[in-house]
């Protein structure tokens, strides 16, 4: 009996963290979250859990659209 409980405990877990994952998957951002990133337009260079930094360009196209250009190197160009 205490085997087959845990069992249905098991799979209620994984199917609550399953719909948990999906959910956040399909989040949608509004025109009002975007415009509190305004602070990231600019040019940045990166650095995380890579061997050499990366380059990246964030820009407003309009109040629902932030375009976001990857870069090669530091040169800007590719």
């Amino acid at each position: 009996m205490k085997i087959k409980l845990l069992q249905v405990l098991f799979a209620l877990a994984v199917f609550t963290l399953a719909s948990s994952a999906d959910s956040a998957q399909t989040k949608k951002f509004t025109a009002v979250d975007l415009q509190k990133l305004r602070w990231i337009e600019g040019t940045w260079r990166g650095t995380g859990d890579v061997d050499k930094p990366f380059f990246e360009r964030y820009r407003f196209e309009n109040n629902s659209v932030l375009a976001v250009d990857s870069f090669e190197d530091e040169t800007l160009e590719r």
